[in-house]
């Protein structure tokens, strides 16, 4: 069932793109240009912003990290609030072939978090990937990549339990892979994922480990998008997604060993555009739909949105707004899944050329399937960038996180203050 419905997803998007790429000689681009507007954060400043080494025929981007915070709720935890000081290092970077067709690329990040007192919360996040596309004419292209990280969970995941001496550690290997056809004012684009879980064991305060290999989970997920333009600046689509969830290990639920596998799809329909009244976005309402293979954990359907609005009220200023409803596996072997819910809007500022100013609120709303459990958490963010020159960038931030769950012990607050400075060589 699940193999049928991806394939049958990809499969129909892929066969429409190839179909027509057949035919397609050129890309008629301008119907889904979406560049008459410059968001704060992508306007490449030439006396601040740094030039990317070349290496023959490629490209590198690269910065080193180095910064501070305090944190004055470390586990988030209400009943157990201890603040610390953390250091951060965390190199980056990126490697682009600079050809005027096809692309190979490379991206390798490292972020190792030091607390001063604290020292069982300190962690280090691995990240890379390898990339390609293939230009096969100048209106069709296919691409892949192949990534790894190993990281650890945030204390505020409802699955990072209080008995655990240390934050949770996992690592997810995979691949995507994706083919797009542009012709006048048709669109059609098909990706295919698949990704891996894989949970380390957990020590417990007091002595001891749990296991965590109830989590290690495969994902898949196939997704398939056929636009038109209207005119140059709205396109309508049509999209289908299936995914799948497939558990390595049964999980035991009232003395009965039960599976938490699962298959979902989503239907959608929606628009991309870029509108004289200074708006751009991509927008995406449907119905979705999570079936468990097993009796014991409740099916979930209902709205699915994914939505990303800009809007530029000046030249120097950017609003941008985020919506999404999805399901999502929350982490707790009791509850199959959880129908997340998310809204955001980000102000971004440029006050001058070599200072930009940002203030961004969220909130994230979670309500659990198979269990009594309900979470709302409220995440507020400022700062300010000072570009000192080409090669160094200075950040100052403060993170707020406030919980109100139905659940007492799932409450908390939490306070970041930080401060970083990015060395592009």
């Amino acid at each position: 069932m699940t193999s049928t419905k991806i394939m049958t997803v990809v499969g129909g998007a892929l066969v429409v793109t190839g179909f027509s790429s057949a035919v397609a000689q050129q890309q008629e681009g301008n119907f889904f240009q979406r560049d008459r507007y410059e968001a704060v954060m992508d306007r490449y400043q030439v006396d601040f912003d740094p030039e990317p080494v070349r290496l023959g025929t490629f490209l590198l981007n690269s910065q080193l990290g180095l910064g501070a915070e305090s944190n004055d709720n470390v586990f988030a935890d209400p009943a157990n609030e201890q603040d610390d000081i953390l250091f951060q290092i965390a190199p980056v970077a990126d490697l682009r072939s600079n050809w005027s067709r096809h692309e190979l690329g490379a991206r390798a990040e490292v972020t190792h978090r030091e607390y001063n007192d604290l020292a069982s919360e300190s962690a280090t996040d691995l990240r890379g990937e390898l990339r390609g596309r293939l230009d096969i004419t100048r209106g069709f292209d296919i691409g892949g990549t192949i990534f790894a990280s190993d990281e650890v969970e945030p204390r505020y995941s409802v699955a990072n339990l209080a008995v655990f001496e240390e934050p949770i550690n996992y690592q997810t290997t995979g691949a995507r892979a994706v083919a797009r056809f542009t012709r006048d004012r048709f669109r059609a684009r098909a990706n295919v994922e698949v990704t891996d879980y894989s949970y380390d064991d957990v020590a417990l305060v007091g002595g001891g480990t749990q296991s965590l290999g109830q989590r290690d989970y495969s994902y898949q997920r196939a997704q398939g998008r056929i636009s038109y333009a209207v005119t140059p600046d709205i396109a309508l689509f049509g999209q289908a997604e299936a995914s799948t969830r497939e558990y390595d290990e049964l999980v035991n639920v009232a003395g009965m060993d039960v599976s938490r596998d699962a298959d979902g799809y989503a239907l959608q329909l929606g628009a991309n555009f870029e509108l004289p009244v200074l708006l751009r976005g991509d927008v995406a309402v449907g119905y979705l739909e999570d079936s468990k293979d097993s009796d014991v954990f409740a099916d979930v359907n209902g709205l699915s949105v994914d939505a990303n609005v800009q809007w530029f009220p000046s030249r120097l200023t950017t609003v941008t707004l985020d919506a999404s409803r999805r399901v999502i596996d929350p982490g707790l072997a009791t509850s199959g899944s959880a129908t997340a819910q998310d809204y955001g809007i980000r102000v971004d500022h440029e006050l001058y050329r070599n200072i930009l100013l940002f203030a961004e609120a969220g909130q994230q709303e979670r309500d659990y399937e198979d269990i009594d459990r309900g979470d709302e958490l409220l995440e507020l963010r400022f700062g300010a960038t000072y570009k000192m020159n080409k090669r160094i960038h200075v950040d100052g931030y403060f993170e707020r996180f406030d919980r109100d769950s139905s659940v007492a012990t799932g409450n908390f607050e939490q306070n970041i203050f930080g401060l970083a400075l990015r060395i592009h060589p």
